[in-house]
């Protein structure tokens, strides 16, 4: 009986999110300005998301969701969804993948996680991560999440206008004009200097290269420390421009400072 009423459970909790994910429609306009606006606060986390081959300007996979309240996180949905999609060409290599996500916040550690298995299982997909605003990256064990999204070859940056701009275009509604709030400019400028500061810092023993990760103790127990992931190794990066900043020298400015990534080109 107990088995019986878990398999419902699951069951239950299986359809409410296929149901929260929205497969090929567009998000309401209400709900991104409400969502998105960087400066201020929403109680839950919305995700627009593209998924296309290299060199084909059509999505294969496109949508938005939300995250579960009691239940799984934005994150988790569309790389659990994506993996069910993808699992069959992950041994392809002829066939190259680019994912974009949109997301109304940075992701917490434990979607961090979910991140970092998703592009250890499919080395077909790259994934490209912007970001309204950031999400509770005063927390250490965060950070240091974030860092190794980095490390792993994931793009994370902080949405611009011209970002809102096309989020709006993409997945909201292409014939409607951005219409941007009071401090917009000066938010995202402040949140991604904060989250350049959090990829490039050097306060801890261990920044990690992708094959150093633990991605089996991961995906047992994404909360637990990065330490025990790490196998309790303490590793540094090499100090080298390449992966002290994860910038080539051709991405560096005449005084030597990293340029600011951009996503799409323009």
């Amino acid at each position: 009986m107990a088995s019986q009423q878990a398999t419902e459970g699951t069951g239950q909790d299986q359809k409410e999110q296929r149901d929260n994910l929205h497969w090929k429609k567009f998000l309401p306009e209400a709900d991104f300005y409400q969502e998105f606006k960087n400066t201020q606060l929403s109680h839950k986390t919305v995700l627009c998301f593209g998924l296309n081959r290299a060199g084909n300007e059509l999505w294969d996979y496109w949508g938005y969701t939300f995250n579960i309240p009691g239940g799984d996180h934005a994150e988790k949905q569309v790389m659990q969804a994506l993996s069910d999609l993808l699992t069959p060409h992950r041994l392809c290599l002829a066939l190259r993948y680019r994912l974009t996500l949109y997301l109304s916040y940075s992701p917490c550690e434990d979607c961090c996680c979910e991140l970092l298995a998703f592009v250890k299982s499919l080395k077909v997909v790259e994934v490209d991560v912007m970001v309204s605003r950031l999400y509770c990256t005063e927390e250490h064990p965060v950070r240091n999440r974030l860092q190794q999204l980095m490390a792993s070859g994931i793009r994370l940056t902080v949405m611009g206008r011209k970002d809102f701009e096309r989020c709006l275009y993409l997945f909201v509604n292409s014939n409607s004009n951005f219409k941007p709030w009071p401090e917009l400019d000066a938010m995202s400028r402040r949140y991604s200097v904060d989250l350049h500061t959090i990829l490039h810092e050097c306060e801890c023993d261990w920044h990690l290269k992708p094959e150093n990760l633990d991605y089996a103790a991961l995906e047992r127990s994404p909360s637990q420390s990065t330490a025990a992931v790490c196998n309790g190794q303490g590793l540094r990066w090499p100090n080298t421009p390449q992966k002290q900043s994860g910038v080539s020298e051709s991405e560096r400015d005449p005084k030597g400072q990293p340029v600011k990534r951009t996503l799409f080109k323009r």
